[in-house]
C-alpha cells in the first residue's frame, strides 16, 4: 500500500480493557503476536498487579482508512514516584513486550510513517486527561514480532540490550530493545539519571554472582533446594 493511504490511518484510544475484548480477541488469532500479548494474558498481569499499583491501561487501536485493525498497543500510565510514565501495561510481569501488528505490517506502515504515527500518538495521549505523562519508557522489546520487524526498532531512542540472558529470551535467535526517551523537560532528567543505571544492571547480570544467584533461586523455586 503507497505511504499516502497509510497516512489515512484513525487512531482510538482506550482507557477500559472491558470495552475493547470482543476485537482484541478478534484481532489476536490472525496477528502477529505472543500469547504474552493475547487479551486474557495482558488483562490478568494487569487486574493483579498493575491495578493495585495504580496503573491506567492506554490502549491505542490503529485502522486504515477502510476500518480494518493494524495494530494495538497496549500501553499504560503508571505513576513513579512523582512523575508518570508511558509504559507496556503488564510489563512488570512480561519478559517480552511489544505491538499486535497485522500481517504485512511493515508494507501497510513504513518505518517513516511509523516514526510520525508515532509522534501524533504521544500527541494524542498527552492531549487526553486520562493519559498524560513526564516520560516514556517501554522495556524488553523484541527485535522481531512474529516474522515481522518490530517498528518500534527503527525509532530514535530505541537502545538495544547487551549482555541478555539467552534463556530470559522468547526466541534464541532474538535481540532485545528499549525504547527510552522524555516527553518533558523532567522526562529529560528522569532520562539522563536512568540509563547508567540500567548499563550498570546489564554489567551485572554478565557477572558469574549474578548467574550463581539466579541459580539458586530457580532451585529454590523448583523446591531442589533444601
Amino acid at each position: 500500500m503507497p505511504d499516502s493511504k497509510a497516512e489515512e490511518i484513525v487512531l482510538c484510544l482506550h482507557g477500559d480493557l472491558a470495552e475493547v475484548e470482543p476485537e482484541w480477541k478478534a484481532f489476536e488469532r490472525h496477528c502477529a503476536g505472543t500469547a504474552l500479548q493475547s487479551f486474557d494474558w495482558i488483562t490478568n498481569c494487569h487486574r493483579h498487579l498493575g491495578a493495585l499499583k495504580g496503573a491506567t491501561p492506554a490502549i491505542v487501536f490503529g485502522r486504515d482508512r477502510y476500518g480494518q485493525l493494524l495494530f494495538i498497543l497496549p500501553l499504560a500510565i503508571v505513576r513513579r514516584a512523582p512523575l508518570r510514565c508511558l509504559t507496556w501495561l503488564g510489563s512488570n510481569r512480561c519478559p517480552c513486550n511489544a505491538a499486535l501488528l497485522a500481517e504485512g505490517f511493515p508494507d501497510l506502515v513504513s518505518a517513516q510513517r511509523f516514526a510520525r504515527l508515532w509522534r501524533e500518538i504521544i500527541n494524542r495521549l498527552r492531549a487526553d486527561r486520562r493519559f498524560r505523562f513526564d516520560w516514556i519508557d517501554l522495556r524488553q522489546m523484541p527485535e522481531k514480532v512474529g516474522t515481522q520487524r518490530n517498528p518500534f526498532v527503527g525509532l530514535e531512542g530505541a537502545i538495544a540490550l547487551s549482555n541478555t540472558a539467552i534463556d530470559d529470551l522468547p526466541n534464541p535467535q532474538s535481540k532485545m530493545f528499549e525504547y527510552l526517551a522524555a516527553a518533558t523537560i523532567r522526562g529529560h532528567f528522569v532520562t539522563t539519571v536512568v540509563r547508567p543505571f540500567r548499563r550498570a544492571r546489564r554489567f551485572l547480570r554478565s557477572t558469574a554472582v549474578w548467574r550463581l544467584f539466579r541459580k539458586a533461586g530457580l532451585m529454590a523455586m523448583s523446591g531442589e533446594w533444601r
